[in-house]
């Protein structure tokens, strides 16, 4: 049976119908709404539809981001990126030895991925309590919940793309005498 790939679908854009270039309409078409919600905001603000508090002005808003980017913002940004890039590291790598080892094995498979499964169920946001209690607060939670959220789409993409490698494939590695990892 064969599979649809991601790149074979349509893009949602709309066609040129022979053009070159899109149309006036074409490329003004998809600004509409944020500018519509901008205009809105301002208009809300200005009328003090809600209080400053809630919503507060866009040139009040633009101040503090410049306020912002000129004092600490850009410390506690490469702090949040490095945090970022180990959890992901470790969520994909975890995620991928996980799934690479369930789709190897069918023994495996069958021993691990009912609980697996069943504990992927439970939405990461409802795991901070419980890795709160056993991690304490910290950068240890963080990078445990980040992970937590990472490993479970990579190991279920990493065991199907395993699992259901095509057969000619399989036999090319092994005309090629591959490992079996590979």
């Amino acid at each position: 049976m064969a599979r649809v790939s991601l790149l074979s679908l349509p893009l949602a854009a709309a066609p040129l119908n022979g053009r070159l270039w899109p149309t006036l309409g074409q490329r003004v078409l998809p600004w509409i709404v944020p500018f519509s919600l901008f205009a809105l905001w301002c208009l809300a603000s200005r009328n003090h539809w809600m209080s400053e508090q809630i919503l507060p002005a866009p040139s009040l808003v633009w101040s503090s981001a410049i306020e912002l980017a000129q004092g600490e913002l850009w410390s506690h940004l490469w702090i949040s990126l490095q945090r970022l890039f180990w959890g992901l590291l470790a969520g994909i790598t975890a995620g991928a030895a996980l799934g690479a080892a369930l789709g190897f094995s069918q023994r495996l498979e069958r021993l691990v991925f009912p609980t697996f499964a069943g504990l992927a169920q439970v939405p990461t946001l409802a795991w901070i309590p419980l890795f709160m209690v056993f991690f304490g607060i910290g950068e240890v939670l963080k990078l445990v919940v980040l992970i937590k959220a990472i490993v479970v789409p990579v190991t279920l993409h990493t065991l199907v793309g395993v699992r259901d490698a095509q057969p000619k494939l399989r036999e090319a590695a092994a005309v090629l005498r591959l490992p079996p990892g590979y």
